[in-house]
């Protein structure tokens, strides 16, 4: 069916379900000990908050791998080529001037694989016809 969700889109939520939860909780119950063994100083409460938003994109991840249909799951991966491009730019530009140690640039690439990885299946996506239905006002969010 033009409009099924593709098996390689299942395998990377899995992965980011993965990454998701073992960032998310770690983040979330013990940011300084993360902190101590990368030569980062994680003892703002914000890594918490951090942690628990991670955590519940993976949570997202795992509930989008029993998706059926594009349409199901095309506002998560739209969220998942933003936010993880946008995190890989902040975080490089904070490791270029110094303000984190360079143990970041992990950081940095892992976020750029996921950005890639959910936006090439945002922008090979099935364009069925249905997609602008799904919108208040019949216009996604990324047109392609």
């Amino acid at each position: 069916m033009k409009n099924e969700l593709r098996g390689g889109l299942r395998t990377l939520f899995g992965i980011h379900m993965v990454a998701g939860f073992l960032f998310g909780l770690g983040y979330m119950f013990m940011p300084e000990q993360i902190g101590a063994w990368l030569n980062w100083n994680m003892a703002d409460p914000v890594w918490r908050v951090l942690g628990a938003a991670l955590f519940s994109l993976g949570f997202s991840s795992k509930m989008a791998q029993g998706a059926h249909q594009w349409t199901e799951v095309k506002l998560l991966v739209e969220l998942e080529v933003v936010w993880p491009a946008l995190g890989a730019l902040f975080i490089a530009y904070s490791a270029l001037t110094g303000a984190i140690p360079p143990v970041a640039w992990f950081i940095v690439a892992l976020l750029a694989i996921f950005a890639v990885g959910f936006a090439f299946y945002l922008f090979t996506a099935p364009s069925a016809v249905s997609d602008q239905s799904q919108r208040p006002g019949g216009v996604g969010m990324l047109q392609h």
